[in-house]
């Protein structure tokens, strides 16, 4: 169904004349191939860092079952690592980006030939990783392997991930439209779908408030308690906003301009 989607969604882009040369997406293959094989053939795949970074903590947990030795901060550890890699060469060349990661596994194991400028621990041999357990290098080769394997996919296609985009809007309206359409009913079939689906549209772009407008729009009688609650909610979503960029700004700041890979 999701590939049928993205598919029809490509061909009426295409038909209205928009131009497009790349898509973002989830690490989902069969999309990205109907997409090329029925609307563009020479179409681009970039990788969605949040989807990303979901795949790769789902495969760390499901690898620590056999390997005891791949504990919580260890997992964290390559994580952090892997997002400065990646936020840091995203608009740099491939050969950085590979390079980068490539230097990932090496780096939390005690060998720093492979770092660039943002390692400090290969600076200072008394230094200790900040973030690996005791501070101390990883030793286990059987885990070493897993996690070059791990890493060796993204290494190949490392073009990938050279974006800044974000799918993450489009996840905002997928979660407001299952908010009035719950996945565990069937409201396909049912006359009030069209009418969940576009008040999940008019949330997304003007609000809460836009309950208010179909109030009045429809003559009917304004209910003191709504406003106020519609006014409370576009509130809180307006200081999430600002809060969540701040946020993010600071973070930007902080690890990847100054400090880089720990």
């Amino acid at each position: 169904m999701e590939s049928d989607i993205a598919v029809t969604l490509h061909k009426e882009a295409k038909d209205t004349g928009l131009k497009y040369a790349a898509v973002i997406g989830d690490e989902d293959s069969s999309s990205i191939k109907h997409i090329r094989e029925k609307v563009n053939p020479n179409i681009v795949k970039f990788s969605d860092l949040g989807h990303l970074k979901r795949t790769i903590r789902g495969k760390l947990e499901k690898l620590h079952k056999s390997q005891k030795s791949l504990s919580v901060k260890v997992r964290e550890s390559f994580m952090k690592n892997f997002s400065y890699a990646v936020q840091q060469n995203k608009n740099k060349s491939e050969e950085e980006m590979r390079n980068a990661l490539q230097a990932i596994v090496p780096h939390m194991y005690g060998n720093h030939t492979r770092c660039g400028s943002w390692c400090k621990t290969g600076e200072n041999h008394n230094r200790k990783h900040p973030n690996l357990p005791y501070g101390c290098d990883l030793t286990d080769n059987e885990l070493r392997i897993h996690l070059e394997n791990l890493l060796s996919p993204f290494i190949s296609n490392c073009q990938k991930l050279m974006t800044s985009g974000s799918t993450q809007a489009n996840e905002s309206l997928n979660n407001i439209a299952w908010s009035k359409a719950p996945k565990s009913r069937n409201y396909n079939a049912s006359e009030s779908f069209d009418y969940r689906c576009a008040a999940a549209v008019l949330q997304y772009n003007e609000g809460v408030e836009y309950i208010n407008r179909v109030i009045e729009k429809s003559n009917l009688t304004p209910q003191r308690a709504t406003k106020s609650y519609t006014v409370a909610k576009d509130k809180r979503r307006s200081y999430l906003r600002f809060y969540q960029k701040e946020k993010k700004s600071e973070k930007t700041t902080t690890r990847f301009e100054e400090k880089a890979i720990i």
